[in-house]
């Protein structure tokens, strides 16, 4: 190969380099013009107070889940708040979101002004892992019940009033692990042993 032919052909390669590479800027581009125009019909569903309702309600339900340790309140609360998330979700992209999700962090702030408030979260919902939050606060819940189990168990008087509380953690690390498989954890994934380790410290 002479060198002309190989200037040419490293020309070439630059030239097809930065036509895949701006064809990629365009797909991308393409898609979030696509995303928008699906957030701006899905927002037409909702009026604005009814959005920074949405962004109240994921917070207050942030919030609860990160602190319960009540697994019923957690349950409950965390099919709403998966629900809330998926809507906000679509309607993020949408020309009004921003205006609405700042609205509605200052209704936030306002009626639990003691409580830090990420907006980040919300302006940036579409990256938010989903998994790995739900793996953390139901972690803190499980352990949140069973520290206060024990606790309790420390004050009670009688060998049968404290096998009876100990029965009462292993019922709920069970009622646990079912809530987990029933949200398709098996007991091969690392996150269902670790809730499952629980009853090993009763």
């Amino acid at each position: 190969m002479n060198r002309v032919t190989k200037l040419f052909s490293k020309f070439s390669k630059k030239i097809d380099d930065f036509l895949e590479k701006k064809t990629q800027e365009l797909d991308e581009e393409k898609k979030q013009i696509d995303k928008e125009k699906l957030a701006q019909k899905y927002a037409k569903q909702f009026t604005d107070n009814q959005i920074q309702g949405f962004s109240v309600q994921i917070l207050e339900s942030k919030h609860i889940l990160q602190n319960t340790k009540n697994l019923n309140t957690y349950k409950s609360r965390w099919i709403f708040f998966e629900e809330k998330v998926q809507k906000m979700s679509l309607l993020h992209g949408s020309y009004n979101y921003e205006d609405n999700i700042k609205i509605g962090v200052q209704e936030y702030k306002d009626l639990y002004p003691d409580r830090m408030v990420q907006k980040s979260f919300l302006t940036d919902i579409d990256n938010f892992d989903e998994s790995a939050f739900f793996e953390k606060s139901f972690y803190k819940c499980v352990n949140h019940f069973i520290e206060s189990e024990k606790t309790a168990i420390e004050k009670l008087k009688t060998p049968r009033a404290k096998e009876n509380r100990l029965l009462k953690i292993n019922d709920f690390v069970v009622d646990c692990l079912v809530f987990l498989h029933n949200r398709g954890y098996s007991k091969d994934d690392l996150f269902y042993a670790k809730i499952e380790e629980f009853r090993e410290t009763i």
